[in-house]
């Protein structure tokens, strides 16, 4: 997925963190672009002034791997079903509430800082990705934003005089930081407790050896249970992982900064802002 390939892209060990080196080269064929100029997202791309870039395929959101969402569905539409998942109700209402919070969060955090053609793509790329169009809009790191080792780890103390799509890229880290806040420490702690008791559940299941008439029902359970741990490991892993990434990124930020406030520079001048225009032409000048 992605954009066309605009240029021969030379890898960097520095700010962007090889953001440049994923910038995804493949031309999906048979996608169109709409025209509509009320539509946002899809006349976004129209609009970057560089006459090459009209002419390249470029997705404005990430196609996801859809299966854990689909299980999570089915794990929602079948829990009323199922007697052996019933008294657990509770635990996987939570799982699914989580599940969504955090998902969608990340996913309009993605779209702000146009991670679908960054192949895998991180959090912490968007967040370097927007630094670069806070410096493009005026933003100064030592007077207008705070950087924080703990969760929300960056904070914005103001969006004025910024341009739109810095501010679109803000309010969404500012949603996603607070998914996150929701979502860390004893939240955690909570889901894997949880995972636990699948754990245990599932083995039981395993050593059981139902009846005749019980091996339809103990098979859906098994599906069931196996589902419900899949997605809530998933969940635990991509928790701890942006936690993880942000505290490296604020700990490492002073390493980073120069060639961000350079990369921010360069952005103004060619009046760059947006997620899309600052990974093609900024990131992969």
């Amino acid at each position: 997925m992605g954009c066309g390939e605009l240029s021969k892209i030379k890898k960097s060990q520095s700010v962007p963190l090889l953001i440049s080196a994923r910038v995804s080269k493949e031309l999906r064929k048979g996608e169109t672009l709409n025209t509509d100029q009320n539509s946002r997202l899809s006349y976004r791309a129209l609009s970057v002034k560089v006459p090459e870039y009209n002419e390249k395929i470029c997705l404005k959101f990430r196609i996801f791997e859809e299966f854990h969402d689909l299980i999570a569905q089915e794990i929602s539409s079948s829990m009323d079903s199922n007697q052996v998942l019933y008294e657990y109700i509770t635990d996987i209402k939570k799982i699914k509430k989580y599940w969504i919070m955090f998902r969608s969060a990340v996913s309009y955090f993605d779209l702000a800082t146009h991670g679908s053609c960054i192949d895998d793509y991180k959090i912490s790329d968007g967040v370097a990705i927007m630094l670069i169009s806070c410096v493009a809009s005026g933003k100064n790191f030592d007077t207008d934003i705070l950087f924080h080792i703990e969760t929300p780890y960056i904070v914005f103390l103001s969006t004025a005089n910024c341009h739109k799509e810095t501010i679109f890229m803000m309010k969404a880290w500012q949603n996603l930081t607070l998914a996150m806040l929701k979502l860390s420490g004893k939240k955690i702690d909570s889901l894997e407790k949880i995972l636990e008791k699948f754990f245990m559940l599932i083995g039981q299941h395993e050593k059981y050896i139902p009846k005749s008439n019980e091996e339809r029902d103990i098979k859906k359970s098994k599906k069931h249970i196996k589902n419900l741990i899949l997605v809530l490991k998933k969940l635990i892993s991509d928790l701890k992982d942006s936690h993880k990434q942000m505290k490296e990124f604020v700990g490492t930020f002073k390493a980073k900064r120069s060639e961000i406030e350079e990369l921010g520079e360069l952005a103004l001048k060619k009046l760059n802002y947006s997620g899309d225009q600052i990974v093609h032409y900024i990131i992969c000048k």
